[in-house]
């Protein structure tokens, strides 16, 4: 199975400092948001499903990424086992 992500639950996979989203009276949404992409990749992975990141995707968060950001946000994507860039 594969399975296409985008910058936000990207974002609140490998960079734990992203702010969630939130509603206009200041409520997460969806509440815990963050564990629950954890939660997905993690349930993705030991089904041996691949979670695509589009090229797109991949390049919204390394543009305003520092040098070693990027670096270490690379790191972590080829540490994941489930997560491939679509090379788009």
């Amino acid at each position: 199975m594969r399975v296409v992500v985008d910058t936000s639950i990207l974002l609140l996979f490998l960079r734990p400092s992203t702010p969630v989203p939130r509603d206009r009276d200041g409520t997460p949404v969806p509440e815990h948001a963050r564990d629950r992409v954890k939660y997905l990749i993690g349930r993705l992975e030991e089904s041996n499903a691949t979670v695509v990141v589009p090229t797109p995707v991949l390049a919204e968060i390394l543009v305003r990424a520092t040098q070693e950001e990027a670096r270490t946000i690379l790191e972590q994507m080829n540490a994941a086992a489930v997560l491939r860039d679509s090379g788009l």
